[in-house]
């Protein structure tokens, strides 16, 4: 039971940036001082409540055991290429204020232990060939829209509005003054 990122546990206040990518989503969280917030949703509020599991989760896994280290393995233990259009598993990077990687890694299929103890992940680091069976489990989702911090959604006042924009999909973005 060695710790699969050993050096995260001393660096965790350092990640400013959590990166999640599953094909062709992406979802990048930035920390700005004291508060999260989610690049591809305008810099709008995360949910810390939610971000911070996923962070704790990565660094308290414990290597158990090297599997594969041959790509054409991976698809079967999900830990392939995240980027690519197909993903079914997605990638995590954690970054600091200078942008350095603090740690990387694909998060493949889960099962539990032979005994039924333990929950049992195959994960393999972005930059590495060689994927690792480890104990933990990190439950992530690329959807930018979950990391959304809900109760803060509805806490704008009427009089704090000057305006309103609409961008719909492919349209031209409308724009219309609050009724009053």
């Amino acid at each position: 039971g060695k710790l699969f990122f050993p050096e995260l546990e001393q660096t965790l206040n350092d990640v400013v940036v959590v990166e999640i990518v599953q094909g062709k989503t992406t979802t990048t969280l930035q920390r700005d001082g004291e508060v999260w917030g989610i690049k591809e949703k305008g810099g709008y509020a995360a949910d810390f409540d939610q971000l911070k599991p996923l962070v704790l989760s990565i660094a308290n896994l414990q290597r158990i055991e090297a599997k594969t280290s041959k790509a054409d393995q991976y698809d079967k233990i999900g830990v392939s290429d995240p980027s690519a259009p197909d993903a079914e598993h997605p990638g995590i990077t954690l970054k600091n204020d200078k942008g350095v990687v603090v740690a990387s890694l694909v998060v493949g299929d889960t099962r539990d232990s032979d005994d039924g103890t333990k929950k049992l992940l195959y994960v393999r680091r972005l930059d590495e060939t060689q994927a690792w069976l480890v104990e933990g489990s990190v439950v992530v989702t690329p959807d930018p829209a979950t990391w959304i911090r809900k109760s803060q959604i509805l806490d704008i006042y009427r009089s704090r509005i000057k305006s309103i924009s609409v961008a719909l999909p492919d349209h031209e973005l409308k724009e219309s003054a609050p009724h009053v």
